[in-house]
């Protein structure tokens, strides 16, 4: 198990990598917030609206924060009156939906960050890959911070005055969690967490999140993967971070959770709604609270849904019969040697093949300055993959969860790679259901580049079991699914 260890190490939290290039993520998020322009002891008014108020709560980084505006959108569409509540960074976007937004106290104005400046500064003098800094950023970051996203909701919960209020959180986001330990306050109808990254649950029927191992099959699987649980257990990083959360649970009067920190991110809720499908998940029977699969959003939320000058020259490429390769990478991996280079030198002398980039943290000129571009190769910072998607025939990437599922919704096989953030789990992921090859490194070379499209493009396995799962995705639309959710849960409300 010493893998795991390193992998529990080094992968804790998402947001880890992130923090240490600031510079870059500083950009891309604002890059993004510039295109986008009753009481007490229950007794609250039941509303004479047709719909129930929703508040909604994320984290304040893009890459979170613009699935929540997908979902906020969709339910304003709908007729649904919507409160966000978190930090101040994409306010503008937010309210530009009509939704209505309350601020979490003391929440970070710099984009890229979770930290005030003080912490930045202990930080910059901590080992990166010590245990007690992967504590220092998860505590600070999203447990310490519980008190403060939970009077946030108070108050909201309190000025919209109607028990039938629903609230729908990211899973790292936690203001709501002490509620469900007895912490004195008001309580939405119903808690829904939005599973926006990989579950992270300790269950019999898996590994440990994050270790990149595949669930044990046979007689003894349970006994294995318990072994297992207990073992990942005992790293410093979960040991203390399981007591930072009962400690502050015990200062807001509340029951220690009774779970690893990372399961009590879904676990403390009504209802788990992973933005994902069955298909791309574990199956785990001993799961401690309700689930309901969701999807991820259709259409990603870009601010600029431009597409570049050449893309008529994708179009007749295809047309041509050539092959069309994406590439792109994670909003936390802010070096190009990891995935964009190497795909670029290992694809340059294909001519059945047109490679396209996303740089996603980079601009398109100063790439252009710095590295010659291949002649089958073409460049933009962002696109919207649900246009780009359905003429792909391969995925390259150290994208996350969602940029890998619109892949699949659109039935792409996936070439993915990485060793931090949730990635190992991710490519546990991609390996058990067939869809793709992934590699646990922190970089591909040209030549693994090149023979795993090529094995990716002439194993028809991989095609088959990709179009499965975007048949299976047809189904799914989280707005849909939570508005259908939202409908029983007040249709039960009106029946008590």
């Amino acid at each position: 198990m010493s893998r795991l260890y390193t992998f529990l190490l080094v992968s804790v939290p998402a947001l880890l990598i992130g923090i240490f290039f600031g510079p870059q993520l500083n950009r891309l998020n604002t890059q993004a917030a510039s295109l986008l322009n009753t009481a007490n002891n229950g007794e609250r008014i039941i509303s004479r609206s047709a719909k129930p108020p929703i508040i909604v709560g994320t984290i304040s980084h893009w890459s979170h924060t613009e699935k929540f505006i997908q979902v906020g959108k969709g339910l304003i569409e709908k007729g649904y009156a919507v409160t966000f509540i978190g930090g101040p960074l994409f306010r503008d976007q937010i309210e530009s939906i009509g939704a209505t937004f309350e601020e979490v106290e003391g929440s970070p104005t710099t984009p890229g960050y979770q930290l005030s400046d003080e912490l930045m500064a202990e930080l910059a003098k901590m080992d990166v890959l010590a245990p007690e800094t992967a504590i220092f950023l998860w505590g600070n970051m999203f447990l310490k911070s519980i008190p403060k996203s939970f009077r946030a909701l108070q108050r909201t919960l309190k000025r919209l005055d109607d028990a039938r209020t629903i609230f729908i959180h990211d899973v790292m986001f936690f203001a709501a969690t002490p509620l469900f330990r007895g912490a004195a306050g008001l309580r939405p109808h119903t808690t829904m967490a939005i599973g926006v990254v990989p579950a992270s649950f300790e269950s019999n029927d898996t590994m440990p999140y994050n270790s990149g191992l595949l669930p044990h099959t046979g007689p003894d699987a349970h006994n294995i993967h318990w072994q297992a649980q207990l073992e990942a257990d005992k790293h410093p990083i979960w040991s203390g971070l399981n007591a930072m959360i009962d400690e502050v649970f015990a200062e807001m009067g509340a029951a220690p959770p009774g779970m690893r920190a990372s399961t009590a991110m879904g676990s403390l809720a009504d209802i788990y709604c992973p933005m994902t499908i069955p298909e791309f998940d574990f199956t785990r029977s001993d799961s401690k609270v309700e689930t309901v699969f969701i999807g991820m959003p259709k259409t990603p939320g870009l601010p600029n849904r431009e597409l570049p000058p050449w893309w008529e020259d994708i179009l007749q490429a295809k047309k041509e019969g050539k092959k069309v390769i994406a590439v792109s990478r994670s909003s936390f991996d802010v070096s190009l040697e990891n995935t964009i280079l190497p795909a670029l030198e290992g694809l340059k002398s294909r001519t059945d093949l047109v490679v396209v980039v996303a740089l996603v943290n980079s601009e398109v000129g100063d790439f252009k300055a710095e590295h010659d571009i291949p002649s089958n190769a073409y460049i933009t910072r962002l696109i919207p993959f649900d246009l780009l998607f359905p003429h792909v025939d391969v995925l390259v990437t150290s994208a996350g969860y969602g940029t890998i599922q619109n892949a699949l919704r659109h039935g792409v096989p996936v070439l993915s790679h990485g060793e931090l953030e949730d990635k190992p789990q991710i490519g546990a992921l991609i390996q058990h259901t067939g869809v793709g090859v992934f590699y646990q490194h922190a970089n591909l070379d040209a030549q693994t580049v090149s023979d795993s499209v090529d094995k990716l493009l002439g194993n028809s396995s991989y095609l088959h079991t990709a179009r499965k799962i975007q048949d299976i995705y047809k189904d799914y639309d989280p707005i849909d699914k939570l508005d259908q959710l939202i409908q029983e849960r007040m249709k039960a409300f009106e029946e008590l």
